[in-house]
């Protein structure tokens, strides 16, 4: 529900029954999901994430960290593949000059 849905406007005094059902409903949906979710997620990546208001906010915010990662990891592959082609040059030209 939390997922789906935006919260709902919080309880007043002037709030329907059903106004109040679905606030509740909502609520516990989004503790459940955050709870879910701290529950899966590495312990070593839990630290840097920030603790969490909503289950929307936390799943934007494992993204955001996510996505900074995988541009880090794609320049690491691309290092190691000129890396590894510039070893294979050196080394035919080793051979090449015995």
């Amino acid at each position: 529900l939390t997922l789906t849905i935006d919260k709902p406007p919080s309880i007043t005094n002037t709030s329907t029954d059903d106004e109040k059902t679905i606030f509740k409903a909502w609520e516990k949906s989004d503790r459940l999901s955050i709870m879910f979710l701290r529950m899966i997620i590495a312990c070593n990546i839990k630290t840097s994430l920030p603790v969490p208001t909503t289950a929307n906010k936390y799943l934007k915010s494992i993204e955001e960290r996510f996505k900074n990662a995988n541009i880090s990891l794609a320049e690491k592959l691309m290092v190691d593949l000129k890396t590894m082609n510039l070893m294979a040059h050196a080394r035919c030209m080793i051979i090449v000059l015995r």
